[in-house]
């Protein structure tokens, strides 16, 4: 056998593709879109004739334009989720916005119960104030 540098044996027979380093065969990466290109050019040299380049284009351009179309729909059900999210973000604050104007308004009822002048009041008057002044700072005590 011939001397190899860096302990690296030569190419066997019949694999073409194949480079062996350390006993381990290492073969080239071939980007997945042109593997088929591959094949087909593989099969045409096998036959005895030579690769349609115009048929290899067309396969690859498909493919590649396939691959766009898949990923800008992967873009938009992206995007539509976050508009979900944020939708529902929005609906949640908006409740909460609302909950705070509510409790503020029953603050002010009830210090408008408060500073209520009760002079002049009939005896059924004041029972009803009292009881809803007890109602409304129960609620705050």
């Amino acid at each position: 056998m011939a001397s190899t540098c860096h302990g690296m044996e030569p190419k066997q027979k019949g694999i073409h593709n194949a480079s062996t380093v350390g006993g381990a065969d290492v073969y080239p990466l071939v980007h997945p879109q042109g593997r088929e290109a591959v094949k087909r050019e593989n099969r045409s040299k096998s036959q005895g004739k030579a690769p349609d380049l115009d048929e290899v284009v067309e396969t690859v351009t498909s493919k590649c334009i396939r691959k766009a179309s898949m990923y800008e729909d992967l873009m938009i059900m992206k995007e539509n989720e976050l508009m979900k999210e944020n939708e529902f973000e929005l609906r949640k604050e908006a409740i909460a916005v609302n909950k705070r104007l509510e409790q503020q308004k029953e603050k002010e009822c009830t210090l408008q119960i408060l500073q209520t002048n009760t002079i002049g009041y009939s005896l059924k008057m004041l029972v009803f104030h009292e009881k809803m002044l007890a109602a409304a700072l129960t609620k705050y005590l």
